[in-house]
């Protein structure tokens, strides 16, 4: 019986559940005390209750969010090794080649020897962007700062920084963004933010004959409302939902899969939103609200 209980169990705590007057579940900590009477067999059980309903709660989601950084982190590393294993293998069989070809001195074999080593460059070089573009999305909200930045000098900048390939392929581009229109950011991430749309937006129209791309912003209830639209291919409708998942690229050979992954990431560490529409054959626009 509860005599009996308490008294195997004198000093006892445990949590347990208990229902309202209202109907509501709430979880309790129960401190049990039992006191024995010297001169009888009377005992006194005082039995103390914390609600600690909300402390569980807050338990609970900080594991959920644990175990989602590790699903993240776990995801990123699969990943990683994925790609950098892709952008490595032409490298290290040019190398085989090249070291069984070292023995030959003909002279048609130095053009040929050149192109093997142009190779295994551009396949070290892509395995070193990824290991720079996995670091910036690892370190984007430790990153997290807030500063004044204009958005049309950073546009403007980052059109410096893509001419030479804008005139190369011949784009028109149209900016209509205010110099008054500033954004309580971190530079650097609403650099690398609209950086990794234009270099989307270049490789999209590059297998277009009318290359346009125009960037426009106005406000929009206190915040400012940004498109990017390009005139290029446009995204199937299969992969709409995927565009911003880590490491899905439709460029498997030259893409990483996470400019548009970092993209997201940063307009959602300052509680921005990124919505895309797309059309085959017509063009793509973004539009991010921060």
């Amino acid at each position: 019986d509860f005599a009996e209980w308490v008294r195997q169990h004198p000093h006892d705590m445990y949590e347990g559940p208990l229902k309202t007057k209202s109907g509501q579940i709430r979880t309790i900590l129960w401190s049990n005390s039992a006191l024995f009477s010297s001169d009888s067999d009377e005992l006194t059980a005082i039995a103390i209750g914390q609600d600690i309903t909300e402390r569980k709660e807050a338990e609970r989601q900080l594991q959920v969010a644990s175990q989602k950084r590790y699903n993240q982190v776990k995801e990123i590393a699969g990943g990683v090794s994925h790609e950098i294993f892709n952008a490595l293998f032409p490298a290290t069989s040019c190398l085989s080649k090249l070291s069984q070809r070292l023995d030959l001195n003909q002279a048609d074999e130095i053009a040929r020897n050149r192109k093997l080593i142009q190779v295994v460059e551009n396949a070290v070089q892509r395995a070193v962007e990824m290991t720079e573009l996995v670091t910036e999305y690892s370190k984007l909200e430790s990153d997290r700062k807030i500063e004044d930045v204009s958005l049309q000098a950073i546009l403007q900048e980052i059109l410096l920084a893509n001419e030479s390939r804008i005139e190369e392929l011949k784009v028109k581009v149209k900016l209509e963004v205010p110099g008054d229109f500033l954004l309580k950011c971190h530079r650097p991430h609403i650099y690398s933010l609209f950086n990794n749309l234009m270099v989307n937006a270049l490789d999209a129209i590059a297998e277009v004959k009318q290359r346009n791309i125009s960037i426009s912003a106005c406000k929009k209830g206190g915040r400012l409302s940004i498109e990017f639209s390009d005139s290029g291919v446009g995204i199937p409708p299969e992969n709409i939902d995927k565009i911003f998942d880590a490491f899905f690229s439709t460029k498997p050979r030259t893409g990483t899969g996470l400019g548009l992954a970092i993209s997201k990431k940063i307009v959602e560490l300052y509680s921005g939103s990124i919505e895309v529409n797309s059309s085959l054959d017509k063009g793509t626009k973004f539009i991010i609200l921060l």
